[in-house]
């Protein structure tokens, strides 16, 4: 599950888990196009745009994707008690990694909603090591 990540963020900023909590489980990156392109992308600029070109009309399109694929829910809380991520070995990885293809674990530097010990700890539950890339 995200719940160590989610007590990592609360703890270092309350003002940030707020960002994510409302962007995310409350849909308003949907319908709000700044806090969509700060959890997503990067600050507007004053030509228009980020510094990576994404522009208010990428903004508005994307948040159409949002609004489409979000029209289906998940139960976290029904979810969390299946997920098979509290069955690990004395590493912290899977039982079952030996039933599955070796896994690639990217995670991009400065990510606003995933933080580097959540990709240490996705890689480690898959028993690979993580691969970081620079993020704008």
């Amino acid at each position: 599950g995200n719940g160590k990540m989610t007590q990592r963020f609360l703890f270092r900023s309350l003002r940030d888990s707020w960002k994510i909590t409302a962007g995310l489980a409350a849909k308003k990156c949907i319908t709000n196009a700044e806090l969509c392109r700060e959890l997503f992308f990067d600050i507007k600029t004053e030509n228009g745009c980020d510094d990576n070109g994404i522009t208010d009309a990428d903004i508005e399109r994307i948040q159409g994707y949002f609004k489409r694929d979000s029209k289906a829910t998940i139960d976290l809380v029904d979810a969390s008690k299946k997920l098979p991520s509290e069955n690990v070995n004395s590493n912290g990885q899977a039982l079952f990694l030996e039933h599955i293809p070796k896994a690639l674990v990217i995670g991009a530097k400065d990510d606003f909603i995933v933080d580097e010990e959540g990709v240490q700890e996705t890689a480690r539950y898959f028993g690979v090591e993580p691969i970081f890339c620079d993020s704008p």
